[in-house]
C-alpha cells in the first residue's frame, strides 16, 4: 500500500502546471472593466487585476486582451 501511494505521489510531481500565474502568459482574455492603470480582466475563468501595457491602445469593458506580463497577482495586458 505504501508503495502504491509513493508511486502516485511521484507521478503527480511530474505533471505540468495546469493553473495559476505560470500558465496565463500569452493567453487571451476579456476586459471586465476599463483597463488603464488598473482594471479587471478574466482569463480562463479566473478574474485578475490588470494594467494596460505602456503605449497600448485604450482598453474598454468587453475588449479582448492578451497577457504580456505577470507580476505577482497582477497582469499587464494589451488590446488584441
Amino acid at each position: 500500500m505504501f508503495t502504491g501511494i509513493l508511486a502516485f505521489a511521484l507521478r503527480a510531481q511530474r505533471l505540468p502546471i495546469q493553473m495559476g500565474k505560470e500558465t496565463v502568459l500569452g493567453k487571451i482574455g476579456i476586459a471586465r472593466s476599463a483597463v488603464g492603470l488598473s482594471g479587471q480582466v478574466q482569463v480562463e475563468s479566473e478574474l485578475w487585476t490588470a494594467e494596460a501595457e505602456q503605449g497600448s491602445a485604450a482598453i474598454s469593458k468587453g475588449d479582448r486582451v492578451e497577457v504580456v506580463e505577470v507580476r505577482g497577482v497582477h497582469l499587464k495586458v494589451r488590446k488584441v
